[in-house]
């Protein structure tokens, strides 16, 4: 079979997602719960930069229909529309970086080529905001899992 541009693409973003998910650092053990707003410093784990900025790795494994799988640090999980979604994390996540794949959150299945984009969410330090979309460039409600390194 042939790769295209799109599998080799996927593929690379796969291979990405297992290496970040490989990196150990300090990290606060949160769990799931409610969804604040914003997060001040002092709910941080402490690190190198202090409080508000300490090191963290967190993440959120989320369905198609906005619910959560599972995660760490993440807060809460709300599909606001079709492939359109809120993740919200126990922490400030604005220095941070964060990644998404599409992909089912168990150890067997899988999806068809798509997209997902990640961004941070406007009008709060502790959420991003992610797309999903068909190959065929449609909105589509799929599921992904969120990485945010801090």
């Amino acid at each position: 079979m042939t790769k295209t541009p799109l599998m080799k693409m996927l593929a690379g973003a796969a291979a990405l997602m297992m290496v970040l998910g490989s990196v150990t650092t300090s990290s606060a053990q949160l769990g799931a719960g409610k969804n604040p707003q914003n997060i001040g410093s002092g709910v941080a784990p402490q690190g190198a930069g202090g409080a508000a900025w300490g090191s963290a790795q967190l993440f959120a494994v989320v369905n198609s229909n906005g619910t959560r799988m599972r995660g760490k640090g993440d807060a809460s999980s709300t599909k606001l529309g079709t492939g359109i979604y809120e993740i919200r994390f126990y922490r400030n996540i604005v220095q941070c970086s964060w990644q998404g794949t599409i992909g089912l959150g168990t150890m067997s299945g899988s999806t068809a080529p798509s997209f997902i984009s990640v961004t941070g969410r406007a009008g709060t330090n502790n959420g991003v905001f992610v797309q999903t979309w068909n190959q065929s460039g449609t909105p589509t409600d799929l599921p992904f899992g969120v990485y945010i390194d801090c």
